[in-house]
């Protein structure tokens, strides 16, 4: 148990380390919502020696003029006001940048990771993180925790102040104290784990509508959209639950706390009815106590309400640690001088299998060359998209080597190589934007004729009949073109990152015969100086390669 207990507590160090490190360059703007919150501690403490002051004044208790009071009073309260409407705009101004900030970390740390480390979380999960998860941290960071210490340093100037007023009051009122703060560690273990449940079920839903919305085409065909529906439902109640779980628990310990401190005022007040009844104190000092106790409950009460934000920052920052310790890729940019060109690819006994168990690929021996267009052919299932994964570098061999080699020298495949290399994907993703924007993600330096000489050679010449042409917006993944039309873009796309090496995984699967034709022979006639690898089943296109590759099922792919 005590290594549990101390297990958790460097985990809890480990964390706070983790947050130090994200939000550190924006130190100065913390600093500065500190330092406004410490001044509205002060102008609220000089209010109530000031409200005191004039009502003893006006009771005739001390002398002085009434007219000096309520100016100091008037201008604490505009200070107050002054200092509000500062901190509103530093704190959404830091909102807004941290949030930024951390949104690009993340997206650029996914983005940077390795490619089977990626495929373990879902990218519904991984929205919800990065999404959801930092908000929560962002609100901890500048909201929550600046009202955390301001809140402290009005607790104890409050305790301080009445000490010097009613030490007896003060002592009595301590004893709440230690309550709040035992309550306080109970409420904790339990909100965490509620405040876990809740994001992995929010996870769940926004996975699953992710997943139908993407699909809904699917969902459609297979007439299933009302048992989707009643699905998502499901998983919504389960999210529910866990909401209202975690508000009965909320709203039980808070009405717990507010009992105790209600407790407190009422104590306060009773004690400086009879202290006034008795002539012991003035009509300012009994005003003193009720602002003191009210500034003390304040602060008590808001401690209370900041726990859930401390908890779900928690949690989300638990869950962000997740994605940053995934492991990134060793990209050695020296290994491709500007001299290098690759000239021969050779798998040499590799062997490559998945978490399920299976190997994809069995002792296979190939060699691709410059100036040749091979096909890799077989059964589904039999690797060669695995094949296109290895010469990406997205993945490793478990067993053999994958070497890349120019005239001189040879290296194992790595990321590095990659840009050296044009892919065209199955499923041809494109992404939402103008057709420009599309093909300047191959070279963003491609002027305008450079683009039509890729998309002539790729037979998308459909785009010059569209009304907008290369300005012609998409919808996402291509909505609203072909599958054909889709294929041709990522085609030319590819066309345009240019390269040593073009990889084709059944890029021309959705064309017909003629314009499949087309390409493939203008491909090998423009491509005799690179190394063009082509996935297809069909044979019209097998037929125009220099060689093929047979990849069978649990053995060596033997060359034909």
């Amino acid at each position: 148990m005590g290594k549990e207990k101390k297990a958790e507590r460097g985990a809890v160090k480990d964390l706070l380390k983790y947050l130090y490190v994200l939000v550190r360059q924006d130190s100065l703007s913390s600093f500065l919502l500190l330092t406004i919150g410490v001044l509205g501690v002060g102008f609220s403490l000089s209010s109530i020696i000031c409200s005191k002051k004039v009502i003893d004044v006006a009771t005739h208790v001390v002398t002085g003029r009434i007219e000096w009071g309520l100016i100091g009073l008037a201008l604490l309260y505009t200070g107050n006001i002054i200092l509000s409407i500062l901190a509103s705009k530093i704190g959404v101004h830091y909102q807004t940048t941290l949030y930024n900030r951390l949104s690009l970390h993340y997206f650029s740390g996914i983005l940077h990771a390795e490619w089977k480390a990626q495929q373990m979380y879902h990218s519904g999960d991984i929205m919800s993180r990065v999404g959801t998860d930092i908000g929560d941290i962002v609100q901890l960071v500048v909201r929550t925790f600046p009202q955390f210490l301001v809140t402290l340093l009005k607790l104890a100037s409050a305790i301080i102040y009445l000490f010097i007023l009613d030490r007896r009051l003060t002592l009595v009122l301590m004893v709440i104290i230690p309550i709040v703060l035992l309550v306080s560690k109970l409420y904790f273990k339990k909100m965490r784990k509620l405040s876990v449940l809740i994001k992995e079920s929010q996870s769940v839903v926004r996975q699953y509508f992710q997943e139908s919305v993407q699909n809904a085409g699917i969902a459609k065909a297979l007439h299933i959209e009302d048992r989707m529906k009643k699905e998502l439902v499901k998983k919504q109640n389960d999210f529910l639950a866990h909401v209202l779980s975690h508000n009965r628990f909320h709203v039980f310990s808070n009405s717990v706390l507010s009992f105790g401190f209600a407790t407190g005022y009422l104590t306060a007040f009773s004690w400086g009815v009879y202290k006034l009844y008795g002539n012991e104190i003035t009509f300012g000092t009994m005003t003193a106590f009720l602002q003191l106790v009210a500034m003390m409950q304040g602060p008590a009460l808001g401690l209370a309400a900041s726990i859930p934000a401390f908890i779900a920052a928690y949690t989300a920052l638990e869950r962000l640690n997740e994605l940053e310790k995934l492991p990134r890729e060793q990209a050695d940019m020296s290994l491709v001088q500007p001299s290098f060109r690759i000239e021969k690819i050779t798998f040499s006994d590799v062997t490559f299998g998945y978490e399920t168990g299976r190997q994809t690929l069995s002792h296979a021996n190939f060699v691709f060359e410059r100036g040749k267009m091979t096909a890799l052919v077989g059964v589904t299932g039999c690797g060669k998209t695995t094949v296109m994964r290895l010469l990406l570098g997205l993945v490793s061999p478990q067993q053999g080597t994958v070497t890349v080699s120019d005239n001189k020298s040879g290296f194992p495949m790595a990321p590095a190589f990659r840009q050296r290399i044009a892919y065209v994907p199955q499923g041809n993703y494109l992404f939402s934007g103008s057709i420009r924007e599309n093909l300047s993600l191959g070279n963003p330096d491609a002027d305008d004729e450079v683009m039509k000489k890729a998309l002539k050679m790729a037979a998308a010449d459909f785009v010059f009949s569209m009304p907008s042409g290369l300005n012609s917006e998409l919808k996402e993944g291509g909505k609203g073109l072909s599958g054909g039309q889709i294929q041709r873009l990522a085609i030319a796309r590819a066309l345009l990152h240019g390269g040593d090496v073009l990889l084709l995984d059944e890029a021309t699967a959705s064309l017909d015969e003629e314009t499949e034709q087309n390409i493939i022979h203008s491909l090998k006639a423009h491509g005799k100086d690179k190394m063009i690898i082509v996935v297809s089943h069909r044979k019209q296109v097998i037929d125009v390669c220099d060689k093929k590759y047979v990849c069978l099922l649990y053995t060596s792919p033997s060359p034909r």
